[in-house]
């Protein structure tokens, strides 16, 4: 496949909102799509989400769930256009004052991360208001098959567990057997696993896709997927990001 370019971001902007496009940059921290801030020459800042060779379902997802969540009150950056069947599939966005938690969580307060993560709890309730799903883990849409294919939720946190063992050991940088050591700790759980709902939940909003400006949230991006299960497990991945970005000590 042809990795997208600045100049792709910029064609796709221009034919989509009929401006011209002055300069692209390609944000550093994707880790699926091939994403741009556009600037155009009438001032307006956009960002372009453009599909790789298979993501183009993940980005199906996310026009998805935008006209979801967003009657809610989710507070996501606004969709302005989108063409999943261009030779280039793409997405348009405002592009949200700020940056991810992750670049400024150290700059931020105490009353500012008090702040940020109230508004991150509100958009959770209002994901919840949604229904259950009839199956759990993430999922495109409430159609998506691999619901059907999870029923419980030990089998999400069991299928998670496997997946980063092998990461592991592709990667072949740390010992694997951190993640063995994980194993009782699920027998020992698995009375509470059986106790969890299939409730929606935003699984990505931890040090990245959340975007604070002053101290405060300005909104969540990249919604391509919601989480049915238990939204504790959004808590426990920013605890960890935040422990990667600033390695503590730790025992299990």
């Amino acid at each position: 496949m042809k990795v997208p370019t600045e100049g792709d971001a910029c064609a796709v902007v221009e034919q989509a909102l009929g401006a011209n496009a002055v300069v692209a940059r390609r944000f550093p921290t994707g880790l699926c799509h091939f994403v741009f801030e556009v600037q155009l020459t009438d001032g307006r800042v956009v960002v372009v989400r453009l599909a790789g060779e298979n993501t183009q379902g993940l980005l199906a997802g996310g026009v998805y769930w935008q006209q979801r969540l967003r009657p809610l009150g989710v507070p996501l950056a606004a969709q302005l256009q989108a063409d999943l069947s261009a030779p280039i599939p793409y997405v348009l966005l405002e592009r949200l004052p700020g940056s991810d938690l992750g670049a400024v969580c150290t700059s931020l307060d105490e009353n500012q991360k008090r702040a940020v993560a109230a508004a991150v709890v509100d958009a959770q309730i209002r994901t919840a208001r949604m229904p259950e799903a009839a199956g759990f883990g993430h999922a495109l849409s409430y159609e998506d098959p691999a619901l059907m294919r999870r029923q419980s939720w030990h089998q999400v946190v069991t299928e998670s567990l496997a997946g980063s063992r092998q990461r592991i050991l592709s990667a072949g940088v740390v010992d694997v057997t951190l993640v063995d050591r994980l194993s009782p700790w699920l027998r020992k759980f698995e009375t509470y696993f059986a106790r969890i709902r299939p409730t929606p939940f935003l699984d990505d909003t931890t040090t990245k896709n959340v975007i604070v400006h002053h101290g405060r949230l300005a909104g969540i991006v990249d919604v391509d997927e919601v989480c049915f299960g238990d939204p504790l497990f959004t808590v426990g991945l920013t605890q960890m990001a935040l422990l990667y970005q600033r390695p503590l000590a730790i025992r299990l």
